[in-house]
């Protein structure tokens, strides 16, 4: 079904003659007889009744008449809409993020990016960082928020650090465990733990997880495929779990804990230089200007 389709019904409906619909259109009248015969079999009904001097509509056409204006109408909007010229002042700004818990943080930069480039139209991707990292090698985003990865190499991409994220024990308020000063990882032993799933998440994340696991049993393991679902797991009394403490929203039954021996990470923007969009390159001074002040 298409629009031309809809025309030609639409005028043999208002005209009841297909000779005069195909000088209103102007084509032949075998293309107007065509178009209908097309659109009767896909419809899968008769839409007129003819004979060699009228042409009525059906029941069927009848009520077929209301949905095809419709679509016209629609069409023709859509077509109105984009031959707006203030369509072509909307400066698209495709961001990535790892974490739907990194969308708070986002706000306060975003507001400034509207004060600054007005036309600036955001797309917020939330997905596993190694899609994200895709997505930006070949151009469908034009810059990734997550934490700097060891592991992809990529002379065209530039990283800059916005902050350091601390490594912590996330653990329940009711666990014993969360009144101890001072924890090390034998303290942990006979814990159970609750990571992210290995292929959801940056390597150099894993790497932190895998230190808690040679020691546990498969059941003593719950893996998840978010921070979001850590936490909620970590809140029913599960087990602990180790996160960025830039995850972590302020809960009163949750307790983070610094363990000795865990370096931080460094959480940043990873970008293209070769990009034009003065989204970008709004947003990347933003950034800066937030982490000076």
């Amino acid at each position: 079904m298409n629009t031309f389709q809809l025309s030609c019904f639409l005028s043999v409906a208002d005209n009841l003659s297909f000779a005069r619909a195909a000088e209103e259109l102007h084509v032949t009248q075998p293309a107007i007889t065509m178009q209908i015969k097309s659109l009767e079999k896909e419809l899968g009904v008769k839409l007129f009744k003819r004979t060699t001097r009228t042409v009525k509509l059906t029941p069927e056409g009848f009520i077929f008449q209301n949905d095809a204006k419709r679509i016209i109408d629609l069409s023709s909007k859509a077509v109105q809409q984009f031959a707006d010229p203030k369509i072509n002042l909307i400066q698209t700004f495709n961001l990535g993020v790892a974490s739907h818990l990194v969308l708070r943080h986002l706000s306060p930069l975003l507001n400034e990016l509207k004060k600054r480039v007005a036309s600036s139209h955001p797309l917020i991707s939330v997905n596993a960082f190694r899609r994200l990292y895709r997505d930006l090698e070949s151009d469908d985003l034009d810059a990734l928020l997550s934490f700097k990865e060891s592991a992809p190499k990529n002379d065209y991409l530039t990283y800059e650090e916005i902050a350091k994220a601390e490594i912590s024990l996330v653990i329940s308020k009711e666990n014993p465990l969360s009144q101890k000063e001072d924890l090390s990882l034998e303290d942990l032993q006979n814990e159970k733990v609750v990571i992210y799933d290995p292929s959801h998440v940056m390597l150099d994340v894993t790497h932190t997880h895998s230190e808690f696991l040679d020691t546990r049993r498969v059941n003593d393991i719950f893996i998840c495929s978010s921070e979001e679902t850590i936490l909620t797991l970590v809140l029913a009394g599960y087990g602990f779990s180790i996160l960025p403490d830039i995850f972590i929203n302020d809960n009163p039954k949750i307790v983070l804990k610094k363990i000795k021996g865990l370096k931080d990470l460094s959480y940043g923007i990873y970008y293209k230089k070769t990009n034009s969009s003065a989204s970008l390159k709004e947003f990347l001074k933003i950034i800066r200007d937030f982490n000076h002040s």
